[in-house]
């Protein structure tokens, strides 16, 4: 969320209750005129780990490659940011979700707005990327939501930007490698936006 003008990241705590325990904003209130600039465009996707620190991915235009770059966001319990990173190339990049895996891995899904393609990002839990994989094709693809099962496959659900617009859904496993896509399309424009796995392995 960004104050008028500055357009920065704001986050805040409560407890069960609704008691305010801590207000943090990220960014430097850049509005394009000042000699040192960063804007914050958007916060998409946040992630909480086992010991309650905080992920959160989304665009800025901080130490950006190009043009807006992906970055992602680590706070403690407190509030106090431990670490961030940004990621891109010469287009727009946006971190649109990301979850944690059963070795503390960080996935975030990512989409150029210039190369209209998919990517998948891999960081261990300091913040180092372990590798980013491309998911695009000639069909320009973009990636909303992520979810994973017991063996750490991933599953992203977004939509293919081509002539028909039409929803798509993959399967990678922990390495990144696509094990399965599937492609619905109607006569309409369709946008694949949420996505959920039960305890059964069944997918939503």
């Amino acid at each position: 969320v960004g104050e008028p003008d500055a357009d920065d990241i704001f986050l805040r705590k409560y407890n069960s209750t609704g008691d305010l325990e801590w207000s943090e904003t990220w960014g430097n209130g850049g509005d394009g005129q000042t000699a040192n600039p960063y804007d914050v465009w958007g916060i998409y996707g946040m992630e909480i780990d086992q010991e309650n620190n905080i992920y959160i991915t989304g665009r800025t235009d901080y130490l950006a490659a190009g043009g807006d770059d992906m970055v992602l966001i680590n706070y403690n319990t407190s509030g106090d940011v431990q670490w961030f990173e940004t990621w891109g190339y010469s287009g727009n990049e946006v971190g649109y979700d990301i979850l944690i895996d059963s070795n503390d891995d960080l996935i975030v899904s990512a989409y150029s707005i210039g190369d209209e393609e998919l990517y998948l990002i891999k960081f261990n839990i300091t913040g180092s990327q372990k590798w980013n994989k491309t998911m695009g094709t000639f069909h320009r693809e973009s990636g909303f939501q992520l979810d994973l099962d017991s063996y750490d496959n991933y599953y992203v659900i977004g939509s293919l930007n081509d002539n028909n617009h039409d929803i798509t859904f993959l399967i990678l496993n922990r390495t990144g490698n696509v094990q399965a896509q599937k492609i619905w399309s109607t006569t309409s424009l369709d946008n694949g936006e949420h996505i959920q796995l039960n305890k059964n392995g069944e997918i939503f």
